[in-house]
């Protein structure tokens, strides 16, 4: 499992406990208070528009902090390749190719 996907299952997970406790504190909520029905209905609307409505904020917000780390971790990418062929060429080198680098650092590892 990869790190995006595991932010999404723990975002998800953070969601639905978020919502089952609102759901939980309109039905607590009913059982207190000593409300007309048609009152009561509108209560419960009301915390169920502001409840979906910090739902949206908080996966808007997360969404958007993903996005911009992703973008970030590929900027990092490019940035490090783009180093590793200044270094490369500095010392007059071709680097190697990507299996060729893998071998080579097994081979480190294992010394």
């Amino acid at each position: 499992m990869d790190i995006q996907q595991s932010s999404r299952q723990g975002f998800s997970a953070v969601l639905v406990a978020f919502l089952a406790g609102n759901l939980l504190g309109a039905a607590l909520a009913l059982l207190a208070a000593p409300r007309p029905g048609s009152e009561t209905r509108k209560v419960i609307t009301e915390a169920d528009r502001r409840a979906v409505a910090a739902g949206r904020k908080v996966y808007d917000t997360g969404k958007g902090t993903a996005q911009r780390a992703y973008r970030a971790a590929g900027r990092a990418k490019d940035q490090a390749g783009t180093l590793r062929t200044r270094l490369w060429k500095k010392h007059d080198q071709a680097p190697p190719s990507e299996p060729e680098a893998e071998s080579q650092e097994s081979g480190r590892q294992a010394a």
